[in-house]
């Protein structure tokens, strides 16, 4: 339903292998919550939004597209895609979009402290490590109703329902006005170290194992 409207596009096993009989037990990716943390000595950057692709191939599976619209229609923040420099999709140049090169996760830990929100815009996601990871270092999430980044979001940010620019603009607009983002940040990391920890896919491995 977000892509296509009027469509769903089903995701996950069950939906490729319907057939399938097997017990299962979902464990979920962990990111390390004691590595990807706020640094207090990191200043944060109102109105600056982030998001991290894994090259050019992704720009359009995660919404860069979306996002470079979205930065003509918002002068006054700024926003970062880091993993893709010259994306090959790239219609309009804007000085307040910036494009950064793959960085090393020290790197990356700094801008995820900088940003004041980060998007996770997937036509489709298998779980969104960089979601989880940002949240950890306490930017507010807005991501797309794909699989689960609602559910690894809560209620410590926003999703979009429909991929639309329109509806993005809108929420946005919603998202720089509100007054409790201290809050919120707070929120999304606390929800990253309750249930998607190294420490908690490791205990549900070994639990599985023993079983």
């Amino acid at each position: 339903k977000y892509f296509l409207e009027g469509e769903s596009s089903n995701q996950g096993i069950q939906h490729f292998f319907p057939k399938i009989k097997t017990q299962k037990q979902v464990i979920h990716n962990g990111i390390d919550v004691e590595f990807w943390k706020p640094v207090d000595s990191i200043c944060r950057e109102p109105k600056t939004f982030l998001s991290v692709l894994s090259g050019d191939n992704q720009f359009l599976l995660k919404g860069g597209d979306l996002i470079a619209e979205l930065a003509n229609k918002f002068p006054n923040c700024k926003f970062y895609i880091i993993g893709v420099e010259n994306p090959s999709h790239l219609k309009s140049i804007t000085t307040n979009l910036f494009y950064i090169k793959r960085l090393a996760r020290e790197e990356l830990h700094e801008y995820y402290n900088r940003a004041q929100f980060y998007f996770q815009l997937s036509i489709f996601e298998g779980f969104g490590v960089a979601l989880a990871e940002a949240m950890a270092c306490e930017c507010i999430p807005i991501g797309s109703s794909v699989n689960n980044i609602p559910e690894i979001i809560g209620d410590s940010g926003f999703i979009l329902e429909k991929r639309n620019l329109s509806d993005l603009e809108t929420l946005v607009k919603t998202v720089l006005t509100i007054e409790n983002k201290e809050e919120l940040q707070k929120k999304a990391r606390k929800r990253i170290v309750e249930n998607y920890t190294i420490k908690k896919r490791e205990e549900l491995l070994l639990s599985l194992l023993e079983k």
